[in-house]
C-alpha cells in the first residue's frame, strides 16, 4: 500500500482506534502515507496533527439522536456536500484503501469509495453496530468488529479483530508504591455532566476511605470549573483529588488506578480490558441504540465489571458501590483478571492486515 485514508472522528472513541491503526500501518515496511479525513472544528482536527498525521475536513453531520431540524440539515445539506467533497478527495488522492472508523466523516467517505471502486475496511467498535455500518456492510470488502456478537447485526464479510488501541495504552504504566486507594473517573473525551455531578457529590459518602483516598477525575472542558467547585465543597482537603478537563496520556492514569468509574464507550471498554482494570460502568443513557449498555453488560456478565444505570443511580449509591469494591481487594483482583482476559492487544495489527489484503496494491504492502 502506498496511501491509506482513515475516515471518522468526532469523539476520542472514534479517533483513537484510527490513530492506533495508523501507528501500526506506519510501523511497517514499506511505510504507506496515512491521511485522516474528519469534519471541520472536530476533535480530530486537533488530536490527529499532534500524532504526526495529516487531516483534511469534509462536510458531514449526525442524524441519530438529533432533532428534526438538525436531521434535515444533515440529510439535505451536509450529506450531499460531503459526498461531493469525498468523491473529489478520492479522485485527487487516489488511495489504495479507505478505513472507516466511525463518526460523521466515515459515512460520506465510505459511500464515495463504494461509488469509486476503492476498497473499504469498516471498523466497528461497539457490540451493537451503528446504523451507518449496518447499511454499508454488504457493500464493503470487510467489517472488522470488536465483539463476536456483532456478527448478528451485519451482512457481508465480518472479521472479529478487537478494538485497536495505541501502543502506549497497551504498554501501560506502573502503579505508585503507596497505600492509597486510587480512583479514576472518566466521562469520555468530552466529559459527562451527570457522571461529573454524581461523582463529585458522592465523595461526601466516601469518608471510610479518607484520608487514604486519591481521585483523578476527567471532567471535560465545559464542566471543569463546576466539578472542581463541588469537589472543593464536598471533599475539601480530606483526601487527594485532582480534576482535569482531558487526560491525553490516559494510559498513565490507568496504570495508577485501582478502580475506574466511567461511561461505557467502546474505546474506554477496550482500554480497560487491555489494562486489566476493574470498573464501575455508568453507561450514557442517550447513546445511539443504547449501545453503551450492551458494551458494559458484556463485561459485567463475565465478572469483569459492575454496571450502574444512570436512571437508578444516586450519589450515595455510587459511593456505596465504590466502597464495596475498595474494601474487597480479592474481588477487584478477580475482576481485573477477567477484564484482562477479554482484551485484544493485537487488534490494530489485525485491522492493518485486513487493509493490506483488500488494498488495490496488495503486492506493495
Amino acid at each position: 500500500m502506498k496511501r491509506v485514508l482513515i475516515a471518522g472522528g468526532g469523539t476520542g472513541g472514534h479517533i483513537y482506534p484510527g490513530l492506533a491503526i495508523a501507528e501500526e500501518l506506519t510501523s511497517r515496511s514499506p511505510r504507506p502515507e496515512v491521511i485522516f479525513v474528519g469534519t471541520p472544528n472536530s476533535m480530530e482536527m486537533r488530536l490527529v496533527p499532534r500524532s504526526g498525521y495529516a487531516v483534511v475536513g469534509i462536510c458531514s453531520g449526525g442524524v441519530i439522536g438529533k432533532g428534526i431540524a438538525s436531521r434535515l440539515a444533515s440529510l439535505c445539506l451536509r450529506a450531499p456536500v460531503g459526498l461531493v467533497q469525498a468523491l473529489s478527495l478520492l479522485t485527487r488522492l487516489k488511495p489504495d484503501v479507505v478505513i472507516g472508523v466511525g463518526g460523521y466523516a466515515s459515512g460520506p467517505l465510505a459511500l464515495a469509495a463504494i461509488l469509486s471502486g476503492v476498497p473499504i475496511v469498516l471498523q466497528e467498535q461497539n457490540l451493537l453496530p451503528g446504523v451507518t455500518n449496518r447499511i454499508l456492510a454488504p457493500w464493503v470488502e470487510v467489517v472488522a468488529v470488536t465483539f463476536e456478537e456483532s456478527r448478528r447485526s451485519l451482512s457481508g464479510r465480518v472479521v472479529v479483530t478487537g478494538n485497536p488501541l495505541r501502543r502506549a495504552v497497551l504498554k501501560g504504566a506502573q502503579r505508585p508504591d503507596d497505600d492509597r486507594f486510587h480512583l479514576l473517573v472518566l466521562g469520555g473525551s468530552r466529559g459527562a455532566r451527570a457522571l461529573n455531578r454524581l461523582m463529585s457529590e458522592a465523595v461526601v459518602h466516601l469518608k471510610p476511605l479518607c484520608p487514604d483516598l486519591s481521585i483523578i477525575h476527567q471532567s471535560g472542558e465545559m464542566d471543569e470549573k463546576e466539578t472542581r467547585r463541588v469537589y472543593e465543597q464536598h471533599a475539601g482537603d480530606r483526601f487527594e483529588w485532582r480534576v482535569e478537563p482531558f487526560l491525553e496520556h490516559v494510559w498513565e492514569q490507568y496504570g495508577w488506578a485501582d478502580l475506574v468509574v466511567c461511561r461505557a464507550g467502546a474505546t474506554t471498554v477496550a482500554e480497560i480490558t487491555a489494562c486489566g482494570k476493574p470498573a464501575i460502568f455508568v453507561p450514557f443513557p442517550h447513546a445511539a441504540r443504547n449501545h453503551q449498555v450492551y458494551n458494559a453488560r458484556y463485561l459485567a456478565d463475565r465478572g469483569a465489571a459492575v454496571v450502574r444505570e444512570q436512571r437508578d443511580l444516586t450519589a450515595e449509591r455510587l459511593a456505596g458501590t465504590i466502597l464495596e469494591l475498595a474494601q474487597d481487594e480479592r474481588r477487584r483482583a478477580r475482576m481485573a483478571s477477567r477484564s484482562r482476559a477479554l482484551g485484544s492487544p493485537h487488534a490494530a495489527a489485525r485491522v492493518a492486515d485486513l487493509a493490506a489484503r483488500v488494498s488495490r496494491s496488495p503486492s506493495d504492502s
